[in-house]
């Protein structure tokens, strides 16, 4: 007979430091990452072969550290640390949208997509299921393209509505 039992749930083992909560954002060509610490000013901040970012901070008699495996590499790394938190602006070296900010497919605790600095593109309103520029057809009959794309007919509308005898039994 199989043992139905689920496995006992284990903690993660005791670690020495504390995870700081990250957002972060993206543009075409950007990643912008804030590491949501409060009145940092001595902080060690290092990109490692353009995909590890190592994070470490002393504060309030308490240790702070990360580490990080972006999803892609990136260029360049700036940062800053004006007050409420320590921004980093990276530049990606592949202009992609990333699906995740890292590397693994876990889901990671602390790391959260920052909605209020989501990138919209403002070029254009899109339509929904709007296909790409190379497959629109060019209307030529001078339509501009914000009509219905279909026609309405009923059956009072029928050319074939004619007036059949009764058939009788």
């Amino acid at each position: 007979m199989q043992n139905r039992e689920l496995p006992s749930i284990t903690a993660a083992p005791a670690g020495d430091f504390y995870t700081p909560e990250i957002y972060w954002s993206q543009t075409e060509s950007t990643i912008r990452i804030s590491i949501r610490l409060t009145d940092v000013e001595d902080y060690k901040l290092t990109l490692t072969k353009g995909r590890i970012l190592n994070f470490r901070t002393d504060k309030d008699e308490k240790t702070y550290s990360l580490k990080l495996m972006f999803y892609d590499t990136v260029q360049s790394m700036q940062h800053t640390s004006p007050g409420p938190d320590i921004r980093i602006t990276l530049v990606k070296t592949k202009p992609i949208d990333w699906p995740r900010l890292i590397l693994a497919k876990q889901r990671a605790r602390n790391i959260h997509y920052d909605l209020a600095n989501m990138a919209v593109a403002d070029d254009e309103p899109k339509r929904f299921l709007q296909l790409p520029k190379e497959l629109q057809d060019v209307d030529s009959d001078g339509d501009d393209g914000e009509g219905p794309m279909y026609h309405v007919t009923s059956d009072l509308d029928s050319d074939f509505d004619v007036d059949l005898p009764h058939d009788s039994d």
